[in-house]
């Protein structure tokens, strides 16, 4: 799955420890998955 730079922001923090996976929300769809020691929200606008 490709997304382009307007679809996609990436956010990484050490302060976050959250682990949700595909929060829609306002035809958004919010993922946010743990790596490592640091957390990576992917936000995809449909």
């Amino acid at each position: 799955m490709l997304l382009t730079g307007t679809d996609l922001f990436l956010l990484t923090t050490d302060r976050i420890g959250l682990s949700f996976i595909g929060i829609d929300r306002s035809r958004r769809r919010f993922t946010i998955e743990k790596e490592g020691g640091r957390t990576v929200t992917t936000q995809t606008c449909i």
